[in-house]
C-alpha cells in the first residue's frame, strides 16, 4: 500500500480495494490506504456505493478506524462534488 502513495500513482480505479483495506486490515495499513485515497483525483465509478459501505461499517468500528473512515468519506464527497 505504501508503494502506491510513495510513487504518487493515482489509484482512483482501485478505490474499492483501498476502502476494503481501510475497513479490514490493521490500523497502519488503514492509514496507508487513507493516504492513497486522499491522493486520488478522479471520481470513483460508484461513489455512492463506497459512501454507503463506509457508513454502514463505521457504526461498529473503533474510534481510530472511525476517524479514518470519516476522512475517506469526506474525500469521496469532495470528489463527487467535482462531478
Amino acid at each position: 500500500v505504501a508503494a502506491c502513495w510513495e510513487a504518487g500513482i493515482d489509484m482512483s480505479d482501485q478505490v474499492d480495494l483501498f476502502v476494503d483495506i481501510a475497513l479490514k486490515e490493521d490500523i497502519m495499513a488503514a492509514l496507508e490506504a487513507l493516504t492513497v485515497i486522499e491522493e486520488m483525483n478522479a471520481i470513483p465509478s460508484d461513489p455512492d456505493r463506497m459512501l454507503l459501505k463506509l457508513k454502514t461499517t463505521s457504526e461498529s468500528s473503533t474510534s481510530e478506524r472511525k476517524f479514518i473512515m470519516e476522512q475517506i468519506t469526506e474525500h469521496l464527497k469532495r470528489l463527487k462534488k467535482k462531478e
